[in-house]
């Protein structure tokens, strides 16, 4: 089947699409600056014409384009529209019992929905179901309802999601705002997270704000209780972190500089006093870009300083991404 849409359409749809997979909105800009970087006709089409110009598409073609960029963004791992092949690609020996699942799949459906209704989601009564039936393990059962839902996810439609967000957060607050989650213990959004662990040179370009929760919320989910400071008149300490078990503090400052931009050496021999004026054990320089040689060198020195540049932030990301993605 093929459909005829012309560009703004088009947008419009992924956008939607976007909106509801990812939990992220996405202006039309945003969107064709990712799109750059596909081959694709669809792609190079939406990016050449104007927004009243149609194209005549199949439904795969867009959902290759939407699920490249939710793969753009790292909320997707890759856009693999059969995750149930690749499966069994890799173990075979569940082929025989994914038959099985396949053949009594759609008996079960029909049994959990007139047992429970069409509001109900296909849970743990429905894996019980489909073991009974088709005498499956309970391995084979759990991975049919995980690819499933990555078959169902990975589709486009976006009346519904498989994935449950806390709310939608703009792509663009993460440049340029300065509002922070509003959920306790939380300081920087996961979706924020998975995107840049895909797109790590952005960390040169977030908002100053973004990056001082990004190192909270680091912190917060390695044992340490945090305290992360207004973000103006701090007196340079961006965020006090206590360890949960020691009792280790640490008062980090955070430089969110540009690329090429070093930390001066000033900023570095500041903190050496911060550490005393607060009694901390130690302080942590942190940045997006890297500091300067002799401020490194202080670092070296006998001096309870520390410093967390570039590589290590990328690490700190990306041992935070999202587990499935």
């Amino acid at each position: 089947m093929n459909v005829n849409m012309n560009v703004a359409q088009i947008m419009d749809s992924i956008q939607e699409c976007l909106l509801v997979k990812t939990g992220m909105y996405l202006n039309y800009e945003e969107i064709k600056n990712i799109l750059k970087n596909f081959q694709d006709d669809l792609s190079v089409f939406l990016l050449e014409n104007a927004e009243t110009n149609f194209y005549r598409f199949r439904p795969e073609e867009i959902e290759y384009v939407i699920n490249s960029i939710r793969e753009s963004l790292g909320e997707l791992l890759d856009t693999n529209p059969y995750p149930m092949i690749s499966l069994l690609k890799e173990h075979p020996e569940y082929q025989e019992e994914m038959l099985l699942a396949s053949q009594y799949s759609i008996s079960c459906m029909d049994w959990h929905r007139k047992k429970y209704g069409v509001e109900k989601p296909l849970g743990e009564e429905f894996i019980n179901k489909l073991m009974q039936d088709s005498r499956i393990s309970r391995r084979v059962a759990d991975l049919f309802m995980l690819t499933m839902f990555q078959s169902l996810d990975r589709s486009f439609s976006y009346s519904c999601s498989t994935k449950c967000w806390d709310g939608v957060v703009a792509l663009s607050d993460l440049f340029n705002s300065e509002v922070l989650p509003t959920l306790p213990d939380v300081y920087f959004d996961q979706r924020y997270i998975d995107y840049l662990s895909n797109n790590t040179d952005d960390l040169f370009k977030i908002h100053w704000r973004q990056f001082e929760a990004l190192n909270a919320e680091f912190f917060s989910r390695n044992g340490f209780d945090v305290k992360l400071g207004p973000g103006r008149k701090d007196g340079g300490i961006d965020v006090f972190a206590t360890h949960k078990e020691t009792n280790y503090s640490i008062i980090i400052q955070c430089k969110r500089y540009s690329k090429g931009n070093l930390v001066e050496v000033n900023a570095v021999k500041a903190l050496c006093f911060d550490v005393i004026d607060k009694g901390a054990d130690m302080a942590l320089l942190s940045t997006t870009s890297h500091i300067c040689p002799d401020g490194k060198d202080i670092t070296t020195r006998n001096y309870p300083i520390s410093a967390v540049e570039h590589e290590n932030i990328i690490e700190w990301v990306k041992s935070m991404r999202s587990e499935t993605i």
